[in-house]
């Protein structure tokens, strides 16, 4: 079951988007604003996080700045009734997953949500198999240095190498 974290200021979207998300067995989370959303972020582990870029107060692409400052690895997807140009550009150059137009179609939702957490996903696959490769190459290099060493240590007290 996945975690996933919807902020919107528009309740009717929070809504839809949760009965939406529910119904396909996944764990949901609303925040009216950046306030709330920080909250939740700060106590869960989110998978995958909706944001509308325009939110009352603080907009949601200080989402994006803070999940990068956390260092987290879910997946933003922003959404905005007002798309252009720039917000877009802005929110994918910040590391916005995709960048999806209201009204947002179930099928779009659903779609998006199951490639986000599929890439999320591969992302951890990726970073495992990164950890493994680096902890077989700092066994190598401990094994060749504790060679040198012995070696060093044996010749130190006249012992044949």
């Amino acid at each position: 079951m996945s975690t996933i974290l919807i902020i919107d200021d528009e309740e009717t979207i929070r809504f839809a988007f949760e009965n939406f998300l529910l119904k396909e067995g996944h764990r949901v989370f609303t925040a009216g604003n950046y306030a709330e959303a920080i909250a939740i972020i700060s106590g869960t582990d989110i998978d995958v996080i909706f944001s509308d870029i325009l939110l009352e107060g603080t907009g949601g692409i200080q989402i994006l700045r803070e999940v990068k400052d956390r260092k987290l690895t879910c997946p933003v997807i922003m959404i905005t009734g007002y798309p252009n140009i720039e917000s877009a550009s802005d929110a994918l150059r910040l590391g916005a997953f995709d960048y999806l137009p209201k009204p947002v179609r179930k099928e779009a939702l659903l779609h998006t949500t199951e490639l986000a957490l599929r890439h999320k996903s591969l992302a951890a696959e990726k970073e495992r198999y990164r950890q493994n490769l680096e902890a077989i190459f700092s066994s190598v290099k401990d094994q060749r240095s504790g060679r040198r060493y012995l070696r060093f240590f044996r010749r130190s007290r006249g012992q044949a190498v």
